[in-house]
């Protein structure tokens, strides 16, 4: 797959089964039937630390893939950019950066519609900077391809430091009038008050929340996020310094499977309090993975991995 036609030959992803549903039937499980509904993938998403040598036409192995883009031409029709989570060293320390930033947008039109309407607004520096590092191989992604399918919905998602990417990304193609829904996983905080204030705003959070408690059709926009019961992940950093934003949902069940029913609506991020069941006994296990809740993190309907992980064909 070279730089220049990784849009022109799509290939179907099948993620590989690693669970058992359990005796839940599709609606129950995912609220639908998904028989039929395939996901085109139409092109890797790299950092361009990845992307050194100019002059190879090959890419990267697919294990330094940041995410991609996929096609589903079901209902509608969307257009699915995907961000992985943490997998390796430099992504825990792209997390542990926590100092906070000065925000604006990277698009120069973006940067025209935010002008100086969030003052103090403030980013999680790591996120923000990895953030720029990916900037440049989406936006003309998302052009080529919302002219090749008009009409469909720009759908972002990300599980854990890729929620954290969906959000910013979400803000940028938000402000650029794309009207995105943004769907993150298990994600840290990004934001400091200010700008998830702001956010929430540009996403339209409470007309959202209104509209959800209307119960009011089908929600096609906006921005949601969805923590699981005992992952830690979502509460980081600690403190106020940072501030969740749009409407959150929670998966009340532990391990898999998790059926529909297991997720519950809780309304608007933000006003949300969440706090660490830590055991006292964990730190004994010498298991780090089970002092951080490491399972609980992975498992958001399925055990969500690497690009690596994924079976194409």
């Amino acid at each position: 797959m070279s730089r220049d036609n990784d849009l022109a030959q799509p290939v179907t992803l099948r993620p590989e089964q690693q669970f058992q549903q359990s005796g839940y039937s599709d609606e129950e499980y995912y609220g639908c039937d998904v028989d039929g509904i395939e996901l085109h993938i139409a092109k890797y998403l790299y950092s361009i630390r990845n992307l050194t040598n100019e002059e190879s036409e090959e890419l990267p192995p697919l294990t330094h893939a940041e995410g991609f883009f996929a096609v589903d031409h079901s209902g509608n029709g969307s257009i699915i950019l995907a961000f992985r989570g943490t997998v390796n060293t430099r992504d825990y320390l792209t997390d542990i950066d926590i100092m906070t930033v000065d925000y604006e947008p990277l698009d120069e039109k973006a940067r025209e519609s935010f002008g100086d309407s969030c003052v103090n607004c403030k980013v999680h520096k790591g996120f923000y900077r990895r953030y720029k590092e990916v900037h440049d191989d989406i936006f003309p992604s998302v052009h080529k391809l919302l002219d090749a399918f008009p009409g469909y919905k720009l759908v972002v998602v990300g599980h854990s430091l890729g929620g954290s990417l969906a959000l910013l990304t979400g803000l940028e193609l938000a402000l650029l009038g794309y009207h995105p829904l943004i769907i993150s996983y298990g994600s840290p905080k990004v934001a400091n008050m200010e700008l998830a204030r702001y956010m929430d705003e540009v996403f339209r959070s409470k007309d959202v929340y209104k509209a959800l408690e209307a119960d009011d059709g089908s929600i096609d926009e906006g921005c949601f996020r969805l923590i699981h019961v005992g992952d830690y992940v979502p509460l980081l950093p600690p403190g106020n310094k940072f501030i969740p934003v749009g409407l959150e949902f929670v998966i009340n069940k532990e391990g898999l499977p998790q059926p529909l029913s297991s997720v519950l609506y809780n309304g608007l991020a933000h006003e949300q309090t969440h706090s660490i069941d830590f055991h006292f006994s964990d730190l004994f296990s010498f298991n780090w993975r089970q002092v951080l809740h490491a399972k609980d993190h992975a498992e958001y309907f399925w055990r969500v991995g690497a690009c690596d992980d994924l079976h194409l064909g």
